[in-house]
């Protein structure tokens, strides 16, 4: 299986005549998809799959879906990474996440994050809630292209510790309308 879904890779990058280095298609076993590939291309020429935003490798790999799922009976999931532009794309915005994160640890204040597709936004609510910390909470707000990320404190009781003589700081929130008390 991993040679027929090479080879249809190979032929598709053949007459989109970019030049390829390495190929690799690799068996990714997960729980839910039995079916599931990882085809790995490295290539100088990246910048003509990826593009502005990684669209054209959507469009690229929707359209490598179509072939591969045409060639076999059984419903294919590949995931495609080009000379791993992906993976640095999300450890670069997870990092940033992490920032805000401590900023919204730090200040109280709710982060609105820049636009992001559903995918980004799906790994960034992943990371969060990975996350050991229980007190961080975020929710995409408003519809389709204007959704945005929110990330904030959980609304419940926060103590702090001053100093030795142990006095205690406390702040409630009540959601009604997010008012602070």
């Amino acid at each position: 299986m991993e040679a027929k879904i090479k080879e249809i890779v190979k032929n598709l990058l053949d007459k989109l005549l970019i030049e390829i280095t390495d190929l690799e298609v690799i068996r990714n076993e997960n729980e839910w998809f039995e079916n599931n590939f990882d085809v790995k291309i490295k290539t100088p020429e990246s910048a003509i799959l990826i593009w502005n935003h990684w669209r054209t490798l959507d469009d690229f790999k929707n359209i490598l879906r179509l072939l591969i799922n045409n060639n076999f009976e059984e419903k294919i999931w590949i995931n495609v990474e080009v000379n791993d532009y992906i993976e640095k794309k999300f450890d670069k915005l997870l990092s940033f996440v992490a920032k805000k994160i401590d900023y919204v640890k730090n200040t109280w204040k709710e982060v609105i994050l820049p636009f992001y597709n559903w995918y980004e936004r799906k790994k960034i609510h992943s990371y969060v809630s990975s996350l050991e910390d229980n007190i961080i909470e975020t929710k995409s707000i408003w519809e389709w292209k204007d959704r945005r990320m929110h990330i904030f404190l959980k609304p419940w009781v926060k103590i702090e510790k001053k100093d030795e003589n142990k006095k205690e700081k406390i702040s409630i929130s009540i959601d009604l309308d997010w008012v602070w008390i």
